[in-house]
């Protein structure tokens, strides 16, 4: 339990420095601390296939802000391209837009 807490508050510092340092790929507050949170498991995912590894809390803290920088273009990047604007801006049946972790990242105007 006292490394999942300690996971979810890296995610969320590193969330916030890659909003900070990604400034015109922000997403608001809220947006940047799920995607801190998403971009520490992406970055442990990168770091891993790279075959680099970090230990304590700078770098664990390291891994998080570059995952979650990675995680910031990338949506960036999606949210500029056509396939998005026909995929997840459409509303469903119900009138609903798509309710899911990925597509709450991309559909905040923050």
């Amino acid at each position: 339990m006292d490394g999942l807490l300690w996971f979810l508050l890296i995610g969320l510092a590193a969330g916030w420095l890659a909003g900070q340092i990604m400034k015109k790929r922000s997403m608001g507050l809220i947006g940047n601390l799920v995607g801190g949170v998403i971009g520490a498991l992406l970055g442990g995912f990168l770091f891993g296939l790279l075959g680099l590894s970090a230990y304590g809390l700078i770098g664990s803290l390291v891994t998080a802000v570059v995952g979650a920088i990675v995680l910031l273009y990338l949506v960036g990047v999606l949210k500029k391209t056509e396939a998005f604007c026909q995929v997840f801006q459409k509303k469903m049946p119900c009138g609903l837009k798509p309710c899911t972790a990925f597509s709450f990242l991309l559909l905040t105007d923050n």
